[in-house]
């Protein structure tokens, strides 16, 4: 059994694809803690960031260099990623996982939010959505419905 830390670097903003991921890792029987960076994290096997926005990048270079040093398996990935992978690379000496991890993509579970499909055609210049997702692909609702139903449920809990 592996231990990880997974951290969050775009919160309180919600992370779908680390929470598909903690599901998943804890689905494998691995211990899984899923917190802000901390000295703690020295104690785990492997260390897993995500950063939604880009101007939450310098957290990942100085978080994702020190758990490095430490020598943990580290992984970076989310939709910061995409454009500023030389940038990420050179700060932590990690080169980020870019586009969708098909992983976890379909990892059953509650969650917040959800993809009906992923990708565009459209392409506009500043946007990252086609250099990480690609063209559109539609989900298919099989894989949808559970996912779907669950985060309906839990909207109207609150």
């Amino acid at each position: 059994m592996t231990r990880y830390w997974l951290v969050n670097e775009s919160a309180p903003h919600y992370n779908l694809g680390l929470e598909k991921a903690r599901r998943w890792l804890e689905r494998q029987g691995h211990d899984v803690v899923y917190a802000p960076f901390s000295m703690e994290a020295n104690q785990f096997d492997a260390v897993w960031f995500s950063v939604i926005f880009s101007w939450h990048l310098p957290r990942v270079f100085e978080h994702a260099a020190l758990a490095h040093a430490w020598g943990k398996s580290v992984e970076i990935g989310g939709p910061a990623t995409a454009v500023n992978s030389h940038a990420i690379e050179k700060a932590t000496g990690i080169k980020p996982f870019m586009g969708v991890d098909y992983r976890f993509e379909t990892e059953p579970g509650e969650y917040l939010a959800t993809f009906t499909h992923r990708g565009c055609v459209r392409n506009c210049t500043w946007c990252i959505v086609p250099k990480t997702e690609g063209d559109v692909e539609e989900i298919p609702p099989s894989r949808l419905r559970p996912q779907l139903h669950l985060v309906h449920r839990a909207k109207n809990r609150r």
